[in-house]
């Protein structure tokens, strides 16, 4: 029978029921007109029985009664209710269509009728215990208003030991069953505080589409405390999904390392707690897959956190934890590929000396060394040298350097070039063509200089163009701008080197100012102008646009003058004074062209650069 047919059918049983019989028998007299007595006598001469087949059930009929009845009446239809109850009218077997379909439990049906919870509430101590939590659950999956809310009234009815039912534990699937998102820990509180728990497969699900805020995190602290997380997931917890976990462990452990950012992984990355679960859970099986790798590696190498430091980020805590639990309990074999270069570089140095611990064979170990040094790990950078039999040399050590006008410039690097020397680093073999003090000369690094010449460094001659590549480098790192690649270094074909560098004389000292550019594809690229200042090239100017130098001048130096396209025909020219200590706006005018042939209109605008 098709589902059309069956709804039709079960319309015209609804509708037309009554129409089925000759004629209305003395009970159903009763409950039609809400008449007690009449009700009671009609039962005492047996008028026949409660649910006779061939009619709409007595409850069903004294429950439309209820419905129906104006409220002076409905304490009268309560009370045929009550009264075919203890008369043998059974509340848990659901109302039927002719052909037999159930259409829902008399409680249902009661509680869809506006102010009747509170006798819902009564009637389910007329129930058998064990069966108490399959009304409610009928009466939560039913779709009309309040239905909810009417089962979590009734559940202070249910035993504490049938709580723990399966019967019972199904209503934490209905909780979240076709619910908006922001409302789901509303509904698992009542649950909650009846001291129910779900299992680790309705755990799984409800943690997949729980909000991320802090009603969110209050429902996964109280999951994490009441599941066991090494219990076993049934198969099909995970129907259509590529990864089966097989506990909740592994599926909380694999959303921690994606890439893609969840609700939950955004729950888990503010709980402090669940990166203690993870530090000390220790039971391998489920989570050590190659699937969860290979999420780390994404994650680590393209994900939220562009190969960038994100010290204290939340995320970023939270896939340092689970990257340390891989590697605190999985094969090493499996670790070996891991992008190890940007884990070290993105804050995770930690991780790598203890992969290194663990015997696991880092690949692209150089390139691990090189993040090494440009971290000031010296630690990770003394076990690579001693463990993963990388090639000594100082390039790598001269591509992460910072010049004296970096403000990070530390002794870690005095360390870490006494370790390279000590394992045996020539200090007179050319870096991307200038000798290593010719570059620290160039940076005004005289610690370096100092410790190269210790160690027997005496070349110093470098051709002029590769002078002003080193030269430039300085320039680019105390502007803020990326230094670029060196020729060792990963993807140097793909980006080959730009000078973008522009030599002006704007303070009549005989010493040139420099402009340099960081390259973005656009005219309008973002540059900086440096001044040379006690052995320091420091920031006077930055901005993005053309800059260039004007007649007038402040405090003896050259104003200058800015102009970027900020839309479709529209600029905006800046001019630029001195202030005794770097340039500051003084004059801003929006330039816009309107028409192929029209003239510029030009009106003065607020500097908000």
């Amino acid at each position: 029978m098709t589902t059309f047919l069956r709804s039709m059918l079960l319309v015209a049983t609804l509708l037309t029921g009554p129409a089925l019989a000759a004629e209305q028998t003395a009970v159903e007299r009763a409950i039609a007109n809400s008449d007690i007595e009449a009700l009671r006598l009609a039962l005492e001469q047996g008028s026949g029985p409660i649910d006779a087949p061939a009619r709409r059930p007595l409850l069903m009929q004294a429950i439309e009664r209820l419905r129906d009845s104006d409220p002076p009446g409905k304490d009268r239809s309560r009370d045929i209710i009550r009264i075919l109850i203890s008369s043998g009218a059974r509340l848990d077997k659901p109302f039927e269509t002719v052909p037999g379909e159930p259409i829902g439990l008399p409680l249902t049906w009661i509680g869809r009728i506006p102010g009747e919870r509170g006798l819902v509430i009564e009637l389910i101590a007329d129930i058998p215990p064990e069966r108490r939590c399959a009304v409610l659950a009928d009466m939560a999956q039913d779709s009309n208003e309040g239905q909810w809310e009417n089962a979590m009234a009734a559940l202070a009815a249910v035993p504490q030991a049938e709580r723990r039912s399966a019967a019972c534990l199904d209503l934490f699937r209905l909780a979240i069953r076709l619910t908006e998102t922001d409302a789901i820990p509303a509904r698992l509180e009542p649950l909650f505080s009846a001291g129910m728990m779900p299992g680790p497969a309705h755990a799984a699900s409800i943690l997949t589409v729980l909000p991320a805020d802090d009603a969110g995190k209050a429902v996964v602290a109280r999951i994490l405390q009441g599941v066991d997380l090494d219990a076993l997931l049934p198969r099909d917890t995970f129907d259509g999904y590529a990864y089966r976990p097989g506990s909740l462990f592994a599926f909380l452990l694999n959303r921690s390392l994606q890439r893609f950012g969840s609700p939950l992984q955004t729950n888990l990355a503010a709980m402090p707690n669940w990166r203690s679960v993870v530090a000390t859970h220790r039971r391998p099986n489920e989570a050590c897959v190659a699937l969860n790798v290979s999420e780390a590696y994404d994650n680590w190498r393209n994900g939220y956190f562009d190969g960038q430091r994100a010290d204290g980020d939340p995320r970023h805590m939270l896939l340092h934890a689970a990257t340390r639990w891989l590697i605190d309990h999985c094969d090493p074999a499996l670790l070996t590929n891991l992008p190890w270069a940007d884990i070290v570089s993105q804050g995770g140095g930690d991780l790598a000396a203890e992969a290194l611990r663990r015997n696991v064979s880092l690949a692209n170990a150089e390139n691990v060394l090189s993040a090494a040094i440009c971290e000031g790990d010296e630690a990770l950078a003394t076990g690579l040298l001693q463990k993963a039999a990388v090639p000594v040399g100082l390039d790598r050590f001269f591509g992460c350097l910072k010049p004296r006008d970096a403000k990070d410039a530390s002794s870690r690097e005095m360390k870490i070039l006494s370790r390279l020397l000590e394992h045996g680093a020539d200090p007179d073999v050319a870096v991307a063509g200038a000798p290593p003090l010719a570059i620290a000369g160039l940076f005004d690094r005289d610690d370096i200089a100092n410790a190269l010449r210790q160690a027997g460094a005496t070349a110093t001659e470098m051709p002029d163009d590769v002078k002003l590549f080193w030269f430039v480098r300085r320039l680019r790192i105390a502007a803020g701008f990326a230094p670029g690649l060196l020729p060792f270094e990963e993807g140097y074909e793909d980006a080959p080197w730009n000078f973008n560098l522009s030599e002006e004389h704007l303070d009549g000292d005989g010493q040139p100012e420099y402009v340099v550019w960081d390259g973005c594809g656009s005219p309008d690229c973002p540059f900086a102008v440096l001044h040379r200042i006690d052995r320091r090239w420091r920031v006077v100017l930055s901005d993005f646009g053309t800059v260039r130098p004007i007649a007038s001048h402040h405090r003896e130096w050259a104003d200058l003058s800015v102009s970027a396209r900020v839309a479709s025909g529209q600029y905006v020219t800046t001019t630029y004074r001195f202030d005794g200590v770097r340039y500051r706006s003084a004059r801003c005018e929006e330039v816009t062209f309107e028409g192929n042939d029209g003239d510029p209109v030009v009106r003065q605008v607020p500097c908000d650069r």
